[in-house]
């Protein structure tokens, strides 16, 4: 059976993958979507199979892009294709029986900006010709093993120049949804390029980039708590992304998970993957005198507040007494 599709693309997307038994190949020439990268890596530590190709450029892999480190990391098997022969398509695969395909890539540009269209199919004749033909790129290709992302300067200003309207509209529309804002970032960007007009020809240079001062940077990582998300302790809960301007407040509820539970963990984590394991463990504050209530009634209010000078203050409030144990941590050297 086929079907189009015009609108609400990246729902029916993450409904096709949350629904994945055993593998899943993706083949899309941008990918920065936060929230479809957050799905393949719960569908990892699932234990389902994740083959990924992109393109090998500044739009995925800038440093305010997603660090695929964690999709390696959780078993994901990564693949870029060079300028020299790009990877332009658009379509994934779901566990042999399904394709989706179209102009959509996983991005927020495609979402937000663009007219976009994907058409699915379970006829497995067409299927069979999608595999083959992922398979065939993926062996012209070199597994990604140790992932690295760029930074602005280490970019051709040419090759900036070809990325810019995308690089930059896409952290536009991210910093909306996201609540993050890039300013400083995009300003850089457009700093770090200038365009000189003489007669019919269009020269691009690079300048000098403008960084952040003191007062004005942002989060060189993301920020977060030990939660359990299903059963499973190992997970993250963000309150600071990532890409946040400094100075930042951010306050959270959890809530007790048991029966009768009278302790809540507060575990500050720095880092960008979901596995909380997979990130580094920052500091531990406890609240010790939760009222005895049943589970998902005891509650601990989280405050983050990031200061100029890089200090992290974590409060940890109990909303029934309203005590509260606190931290601090010097994330000079790190954030």
């Amino acid at each position: 059976m086929e079907c189009a599709l015009f609108i609400n693309i990246k729902d029916f997307i993450i409904e096709c993958l949350i629904n994945a038994k055993s593998k899943i190949r993706v083949a899309v020439a941008w990918f920065t979507n936060l929230e479809l990268y957050s799905i393949i890596l719960m569908l990892l530590q699932k234990g389902i199979q994740v083959d990924l190709i992109i393109i090998d450029d500044y739009i995925n892999r800038n440093e305010y892009g997603l660090d695929f480190n964690a999709f390696i990391s959780m078993g994901g098997h990564l693949y870029l294709s060079t300028q020299a022969k790009n990877m332009h398509n658009k379509f994934c695969i779901i566990d042999n029986t399904k394709v989706i395909t179209g102009s959509y890539n996983w991005t927020y540009y495609a979402e937000k900006r663009n007219w976009e269209n994907i058409i699915t199919s379970d006829d497995i004749s067409i299927v069979n010709q999608y595999v083959n033909e992922f398979e065939d790129i993926k062996s012209q290709l070199s597994e990604v093993s140790n992932y690295r992302q760029l930074k602005l300067e280490e970019i051709d200003p040419i090759s900036l120049l070809n990325d810019y309207d995308y690089l930059y509209q896409d952290l536009l529309y991210k910093g909306n949804i996201t609540g993050v804002q890039y300013s400083n970032y995009l300003s850089a960007i457009k700093n770090n390029i200038v365009i000189q007009k003489n007669s019919n020809r269009t020269i691009s240079h690079k300048t000098q980039a403008v960084m952040p001062s003191t007062q004005n940077a942002v989060t060189l990582h993301s920020l977060g708590i030990r939660v359990t998300i299903d059963g499973n302790y190992n997970c993250t809960s963000f309150l600071i992304p990532k890409g946040t301007l400094i100075p930042y407040e951010k306050k959270g509820v959890f809530f007790t998970l048991t029966d009768n539970q009278t302790s809540l963990l507060c575990e500050t984590l720095l880092g960008e993957s979901v596995d909380a394991n997979s990130n580094y463990s920052i500091g531990k504050i406890c609240l010790n005198d939760i009222p005895p209530l049943p589970k998902g009634k005891g509650s601990m209010e989280v405050t983050f507040k990031l200061s100029s000078d890089k200090m992290l203050h974590v409060i940890a409030k109990n909303l029934h007494t309203k005590t509260s144990v606190e931290a601090s941590y010097n994330l000079s050297n790190t954030i």
